[in-house]
Order: structure tokens, then C-alpha cells, then sequence
């Protein structure tokens, strides 16, 4: 199954320490991850430090990184999702809502370390 992680899930690998892939493959069977160029260039522009860091995690991790046909990163995990009848890994409160109108699956960390599927 694949597995979109926005901007919100990668940032939690490094501010909270939490592996997150490690986590959501407990969970998930067969779990392909995928990241979006986007979420990438929205967490860049805001913070450097945890771009460089995120950045390797995903490469230590054969993360894909794809690139969305939207502007904003929130739009482009939804279509994503859409798209590839994925789960979204995601902390946005506003995203996840957006995500349940339209009956997608998601993956949320209860205490930054317990993984919570809603349907």
C-alpha cells in the first residue's frame, strides 16, 4: 500500500525523534512511502537546518519523491492520494480534515509516537 507523508509527518522525524516509516510499516503491510517534492520546498523555505536532515532520512529510508501537479503541498498530497489510493501520514488538523471528506484514509501520531489509523 502506498503511503503519502506531508510536510507535518517528516518534520516530527526530526523535532520529536520518531521513525516514522518504522512506525507506519507496523502498522501498514507492505508499505511503499511516498514524498512530495513540495512538502519538501515548504519545509526548505522555512527551515534549512530540517530540510538537510529530512532530506537524508528519506534517502536512508528509499523514500520517493515525487513531484505534484498542484502549487500548494496540501493540495498536491491530496490528489496524490486521490491518485494512488493512498494513506496520508499527516499532524494537520486542517488537512486531515480535508482528507476524511474525501474518504482517504489517515495516519496520525497520538503522542508523537503511536501511529492511529482513522478511517
Amino acid at each position: 500500500m502506498k503511503i503519502v507523508l506531508d510536510s507535518s509527518a517528516l518534520i516530527s522525524v526530526i523535532q520529536e525523534k520518531t521513525d516514522v516509516i518504522e512506525l507506519v510499516s507496523d502498522l501498514v503491510d507492505e508499505a511503499e512511502f511516498l514524498a512530495l517534492k513540495q512538502s519538501l520546498d515548504e519545509i526548505k523555505t522555512k527551515s534549512n537546518p530540517l530540510f538537510e536532515a529530512i532530506s537524508m532520512y528519506l534517502q536512508k529510508k528509499n523514500v520517493e519523491i515525487i513531484t505534484g501537479t498542484e502549487k500548494k503541498p496540501d493540495d498536491c498530497v491530496l490528489k496524490l492520494a486521490e491518485k494512488e489510493k493512498a494513506l496520508v501520514v499527516t499532524n494537520d488538523l486542517r488537512l486531515k480534515a480535508r482528507l476524511k471528506k474525501l474518504g482517504i484514509q489517515v495516519i496520525t501520531l497520538r503522542e508523537k509516537r503511536f501511529p492511529r489509523l482513522s478511517q
